[in-house]
């Protein structure tokens, strides 16, 4: 709907209703990921603070702060969230594990300079 409540005065300004529609698109899809993560796991993880009444208070916080830590998944799935149609979906998959390759920045950075990368 954005179309019909959104406009430019200007082709000048036409970036700016990209960017409006961007921030929109993006709100939309992380509202999304956090309803479902709330319904899925429902409890505090990584940055993510979902406050629980009955759960835990650290120290020097205030009661809003409660919250249970989340044990459901501990970091062995990770969500993922697309967009179908004009809403978005989302889905949860087992977390891959680390490459045993050794191709990390620092390791490729460190042989091409001694070598090129040339074996």
């Amino acid at each position: 709907q954005l179309e019909g409540c959104a406009g430019v005065g200007d082709v000048s300004e036409l970036y700016l209703a990209y960017k409006l529609k961007d921030l929109l698109t993006v709100q939309a899809a992380m509202l999304t990921a956090c309803i479902d993560y709330s319904e899925t796991a429902g409890a505090t993880r990584g940055s993510a603070l979902y406050r629980d009444k009955g759960g835990l208070l650290r120290e020097g916080l205030d009661e809003l702060f409660r919250f249970t830590p989340e044990t459901k998944y501990s970091g062995d799935k990770v969500q993922q969230i697309r967009k179908e149609g004009g809403s978005f979906k989302t889905a949860w998959r087992p977390v891959r594990p680390i490459p045993k390759e050794d191709a990390f920045f620092e390791n490729v950075w460190r042989s091409y300079q001694k070598n090129k990368n040339v074996y």
